[in-house]
């Protein structure tokens, strides 16, 4: 039987090729580079405006990428508490 926790630690555990493919064809992400691109362009002229909005797009990633950690340890323990109960259940 492979090791779980051996996968987890090589990455290797199906995950990375499934978000990869759902990023590729995602149509919101899609949307987000149309929309991005057309507000810096709309924006180039007025540098403070501009700024503000980086701004903005730093903000929105890092609570992004905050938020995918809090689901990704939740989601950890969850898989936690299943496994100790179906070791508890084969007791």
């Amino acid at each position: 039987m492979k090791s779980v926790i051996e996968d987890i630690l090589r990455g290797d555990f199906g995950l990375t090729k499934r978000v990869s493919k759902f990023i590729k064809n995602s149509k919101t992400l899609d949307e987000i580079i149309k929309y991005d691109e057309e507000l810096t362009a709309l924006l180039k002229k007025d540098s403070k405006k501009r700024r503000i909005f980086q701004k903005f797009k730093s903000a929105m990633d890092e609570h992004v990428a905050d938020e995918s950690t809090e689901y990704y340890k939740a989601g950890f323990c969850i898989g936690f508490r299943l496994a100790l109960e179906v070791l508890n259940a084969d007791s």
